[in-house]
């Protein structure tokens, strides 16, 4: 029979192991329950934080900004916004903003989309979203305007450039080939209706290199001249400045007649970064002689010869017109011949330009020593002639004989008429 006292010890291990257990089911266990669901927790938000800066990390926008194409009724244009979404995330926009030099900035208004709560654009993956923005570009006011975007993702994207009506972004360079002296060639770019895809275009403006800057700026339509300094086969450049937008390209040629007609176009294309597009022009005929006058405006003049050895001044002028390669050892002769005078220096004069540009005019004189004869008064007959010249890119040369120049010859008279001793003025008759 057991005893008392031994009943009593296994009585008291069976209550502290009783306590034991209670404390590892009632504290221990729920504890542990209760670090494992943070532990899950945590998981859970820094996998959830990862995400987010992963997807933060991958967002992609690209932002362009550009004008309206036509003025509105106040003659103004107004402020396109076009992003495209090359990523693969979706793209929250709840803030646009203007950085205007006029203006300062501004917080763009946006639409509520899906209702309720604040709105926000929404730019799906590959989208290319065009918004009118209600920005408008005063007349004769020099503004320059920057749009940044603000994604729900905490991402700023910013437009690459800023833009005005007189400070486009982007340079278009129209270069053209198998260009021919004697012509004129006119590059025009237009704002297009249409897009290279069909849809309509509302945006883009287009500024010449050559046109002098103004307050009135970018125009739907302008054009370039470019005159050829090689004989034949050469190639020009046209500079355009454009706004993002859908353009044409049309190709005019001029001949030395004065005629035109439209060689071709190209287009539409679009335009989101400096472009160079290439055109290979008609295969044309150099023109037959080079545009070099001789011109003097004694064709037909009276003088009085008051005294012998009296100066005679002949003045002459030779042009070079556009449609040439400049030219070089210009040989020009002068001869005169007096009837019924002496002309004390001599007769004829040799002058050696030594190059003439396109355009440019040479004006010079001549003078002669008149001596009276027996009978009173004279006529003084003088020719000036281009003899020959060198191209300065085809080497070639040029004569009068060979018929190179458009007018190479100038002819003129000068009567002179002599008062005698009585008082009476003679001329020749």
């Amino acid at each position: 029979m057991t005893s008392p006292k031994i009943r009593r010890r296994g009585i008291s291990a069976i209550i502290g192991t009783a306590i034991a257990l209670s404390i590892v089911f009632i504290v221990l266990v729920p504890l542990f329950l209760y670090m494992q669901s943070l532990q899950s927790i945590f998981m859970q938000e820094a996998s959830r934080r990862l995400q987010y800066e992963l997807e933060r990390l991958n967002e992609r926008l690209e932002v362009y900004i550009s004008m309206s194409k036509d003025l509105d009724s106040y003659g103004r244009r107004q402020l396109y916004l076009i992003a495209h979404n090359p990523g693969v995330l979706s793209v929250e926009v709840p803030a646009i903003y203007l950085e205007s030099k006029v203006e300062g900035l501004k917080k763009m208004e946006l639409p509520i989309e899906g209702g309720g709560g604040e709105g926000y654009l929404t730019i799906s993956p590959g989208q290319k979203l065009t918004k009118r923005l209600e920005f408008y570009f005063k007349p004769n006011i020099d503004d320059e305007v920057r749009v940044k975007i603000i994604s729900r993702r905490g991402n700023n994207f910013a437009s690459e450039n800023s833009i005005g009506p007189v400070r486009l972004p982007y340079m278009l360079i129209v270069t053209v080939e198998n260009m021919f002296i004697g012509y004129k060639y006119k590059v025009e770019v237009e704002v297009s209706d249409r897009d290279r895809y069909g849809n309509v275009n509302e945006y883009g403006c287009v500024l010449s290199a050559l046109q002098e800057r103004s307050a009135s700026g970018c125009n739907t339509l302008d054009e370039y001249v470019i005159v050829p300094q090689t004989p034949s086969g050469g190639a020009g450049v046209a500079f355009f400045m454009v706004a993002p937008g859908s353009y044409i390209v049309r190709l005019k040629v001029e001949s030395p007649e004065g005629s035109e007609s439209v060689f071709g176009s190209y287009g539409p294309f679009d335009v989101i970064d400096d472009t160079n597009i290439r055109i290979v022009g008609p295969t044309l005929p150099t023109p037959l002689k080079i545009p070099l006058r001789v011109q003097t405006s004694y064709t037909n003049v009276i003088s009085i010869l008051e005294r012998n050895g009296m100066s005679i001044t002949i003045p002459y002028i030779i042009s070079l017109g556009n449609q040439s390669e400049p030219l070089r050892r210009v040989k020009i002769s002068i001869g005169a011949d007096c009837i019924g005078c002496i002309i004390d220096e001599q007769s004829v004069w040799e002058i050696t330009l030594t190059r003439m540009h396109p355009g440019e005019s040479y004006v010079n004189h001549v003078e002669l020593v008149v001596t009276d004869d027996e009978k009173p008064g004279g006529v003084i007959k003088f020719k000036i002639n281009v003899i020959e010249a060198v191209g300065e890119f085809s080497g070639k040369i040029y004569t009068s004989i060979a018929g190179d120049f458009e007018s190479p010859e100038a002819n003129g008279m000068i009567t002179l008429c002599k008062v005698d001793s009585d008082g009476y003025l003679h001329c020749p008759t």
